[in-house]
C-alpha cells in the first residue's frame, strides 16, 4: 500500500536509477502524482486501480518512445486518456491494458499510431456499434489478441465485427460475458479467421450454436460455458 512516501522520492532512491519497469498498482494515486515519472524512459508502467484521469496518462506518455507495455486498467482515464493513448506515437508498445475505464467509440475511433501492438484488453468498457465498428477498421497491424468480455456486445455487433479487416488476424478473440446468441454464433462460423487459435464465447447464451463455430474453426479452442 501507498503510505508517506511519494512517486519521487521513489524514483530518487538512488538503488532505483536503473529500474525500467514501475509498478505502482493500486497506490491510491491522481493524475498530479505522477509527475515524476516525466524524467524517466520506461519499458513497462502498471498504473492500474488508480484515479488517475487523463493528466495522470500524459505523464506515462513521457516514455511514449520506449514503453513496451501499459496497464491502465481501472484507472479512470475515460475517452479523454483514452485519446491522448491514441494520438500519441508510441512505436514500441506492444501491451495495452485500458479495461474498466468507460471508453467509447470517441477514442478507439482514433487508434492509428500503435504500429507494435499486440495485445489490447478493452474488457468491461460499455461499448455500443460505433466503437466496435471503429475498433474493426483501426489500422492495427500487429494485432493479435483482443479482449472485449463484458463490454455489451451484442449479436450485430458481432455481425459487424465478423466482417471487419481486424478480425481475420486476430488469434486469441475473449467475446465471453456478453449478451450474444444464435446470431452471434452464425456470425462467427462464416467468418474468415485464418489466424484464430483461441476464442471465449463463455457466460454468454450461445449454446448448441458453438458446435458449428468448432466445426467452421477446427484449428482453434473454443470456450463456451453458456450462462
Amino acid at each position: 500500500r501507498w503510505n508517506q512516501w511519494r512517486v519521487e522520492d521513489l524514483l530518487d532512491d538512488d538503488r532505483l536509477t536503473a529500474i525500467n519497469r514501475l509498478g505502482l498498482a493500486g497506490c491510491g494515486l491522481a493524475g498530479g502524482d505522477l509527475k515524476a515519472i516525466e524524467q524517466r524512459a520506461f519499458r513497462a508502467l502498471d498504473l492500474r486501480t488508480n484515479a488517475l484521469g487523463a493528466r495522470g496518462v500524459q505523464y506515462a506518455l513521457a516514455s511514449a518512445h520506449t514503453l513496451v507495455e501499459l496497464e491502465l486498467s481501472n484507472a479512470g482515464i475515460g475517452d479523454p486518456g483514452a485519446a491522448a493513448i491514441a494520438d500519441t506515437a508510441l512505436p514500441k508498445l506492444e501491451r495495452l491494458w485500458l479495461r474498466l475505464n468507460r471508453l467509447t467509440y470517441r477514442s478507439l475511433a482514433r487508434f492509428a499510431k500503435l504500429p507494435s501492438l499486440r495485445v489490447l484488453d478493452l474488457a468491461q468498457n460499455q461499448l455500443g456499434p460505433a466503437a466496435i465498428e471503429a475498433l474493426g477498421k483501426a489500422p492495427l497491424p500487429a494485432l493479435r489478441e483482443l479482449d472485449l468480455s463484458g463490454c455489451t456486445v451484442t449479436d450485430d455487433m458481432v455481425r459487424a465485427f465478423a466482417a471487419s479487416p481486424l478480425i481475420k488476424q486476430l488469434a486469441w478473440l475473449d467475446l465471453g460475458h456478453n449478451a450474444l446468441g444464435a446470431a452471434a454464433a452464425k456470425a462467427l462460423a462464416s467468418a474468415e479467421l485464418p489466424a484464430l487459435r483461441f476464442l471465449d464465447l463463455s457466460s454468454t447464451k450461445v449454446g448448441d450454436e458453438v458446435a458449428q463455430v468448432k466445426a467452421a474453426h477446427p484449428h482453434a479452442r473454443i470456450a463456451a460455458r453458456s450462462r
